[in-house]
């Protein structure tokens, strides 16, 4: 638009009534004297009306306001009447404010950022980002916030570019966030995006590490190295020790696990205690007799091997021809045996869990003997 709204109009009047001198013609604006200027203003006044003197300020062809360059100006004007000579009025001074419209958008100050985050910390300020914006009016120039384009990440960043976290970080899941944002000014428009790499630092654990989980060695293939790149790590603010003693503790996975037993088989035992040479077993190896084989084992073979049972869905029944379920006076058991965990209701009574028992046939519940566990009691 050319035209400038001046409030009130621009307009003059000549008390004349005759001639050229009730009409007026021409607007001049005047030179000031004080601080002349250095180029021309780019206005020009245009009479609309010569019978009421109103009149137009223009913006003069080829010229372009820029408010970053005058925010305002300020000029005398008089009026000029047709007469002859055209006489001129007292001087009226105009104060023109020119309007900033977004013309810029806002500029970070940095290219990108870079920044180290802890790992498994939250941070108040991770990093703190800016950006400025050409434009001189408050409106225009002033950034109103900061939106991050990213999604899904664990960041948020304020209206004064503070970025921080919203949860943890877990160095295992992520090493390194990029970020996207930009910024907005008040007017709308939006920056060219910015991008901050967030580099996440590994927590210092104190522990060793180097040590492997599982250890394959087949027996009787000699020495094994093992540990050999063990390494103890110790953190910022742990104490440092002058010596360091180690103990290891090797498992295995068979079901005697975690069992001190003795490595002697029970023909063995037998010979070094002097016990009877009629003792049975009730318990003999699968690959010696048949009836055995249905009961989980481990893999042992140098010495006896050991049966697993549940207490629920699997048992031995000895046969008779083997031993003839008949108990003497005078009797010894041999048993070797791990407890594991009951899994029984809680509020019910203890059960019991029978090692051995001789009972009558299916359908009866009459026990003849037997040796079994009752809560925290071995009862024979």
């Amino acid at each position: 638009e050319r035209i400038v709204r001046l409030k009130p109009e621009l307009a003059a009047s000549d008390p004349d009534e005759v001639a050229g001198g009730m009409y007026i013609c021409n607007y001049i604006i005047t030179n000031n004297k004080k601080h002349p200027r250095t180029k021309p203003l780019p206005f020009e006044i245009v009479v609309t009306n010569k019978l009421t003197g109103a009149a137009e300020i223009h913006v003069r062809d080829g010229e372009k306001l820029d408010y970053e360059e005058h925010a305002f100006y300020k000029f005398g004007v008089v009026a000029e009447d047709c007469g002859t000579p055209p006489k001129q009025s007292s001087k009226a001074y105009i104060m023109i404010k020119v309007l900033d419209v977004d013309e810029f958008a806002p500029k970070f100050d940095n290219e990108s950022y870079f920044a180290y985050v802890e790992e498994d910390k939250m941070y108040d300020s991770i990093i703190k980002i800016h950006a400025t914006d050409e434009d001189e009016s408050v409106t225009f120039k002033t950034i109103c916030g900061y939106e991050l384009l990213t999604p899904g990440v664990p960041f948020e960043i304020t209206s004064a570019g503070v970025v921080k976290n919203k949860e943890p970080l877990d160095y295992s899941v992520h090493r390194n966030f990029i970020l996207e944002v930009v910024a907005n000014d008040c007017g709308g428009p939006k920056s060219e995006p910015v991008f901050i790499n967030l580099v996440v630092n590994e927590k210092c654990r104190s522990g060793w590490s180097g040590l492997q989980d599982v250890i394959k060695y087949r027996a009787g293939s000699g020495q094994q190295r093992f540990a050999e790149e063990a390494n103890l790590k110790l953190c910022e603010g742990d104490c440092k020790p002058t010596q360091v003693n180690v103990k290891i503790t090797l498992a295995t996975q068979h079901i005697g696990k975690g069992c001190d037993r003795d490595t002697y088989s029970v023909n063995s035992q037998r010979k070094l205690c002097g016990a009877s040479g009629e003792s049975v077993d009730l318990l003999p190896s699968p690959d010696s007799v048949g009836w055995s084989h249905n009961i989980p084992t481990d893999d042992g073979h140098e010495m006896d091997q050991v049966f697993s049972f549940d207490g629920q869905n699997n048992a031995l029944e000895v046969p008779e021809s083997v031993f003839n379920h008949m108990l003497h006076e005078h009797f010894t058991i041999s048993a070797w045996l791990r407890h594991g965990d009951t899994q029984a209701p809680s509020q019910s009574k203890a059960v019991k869990e029978h090692i051995f028992c001789m009972s009558d046939g299916d359908g009866m519940n009459r026990h003849h003997y037997g040796l079994y566990i009752h809560g925290q009691k071995l009862v024979l």
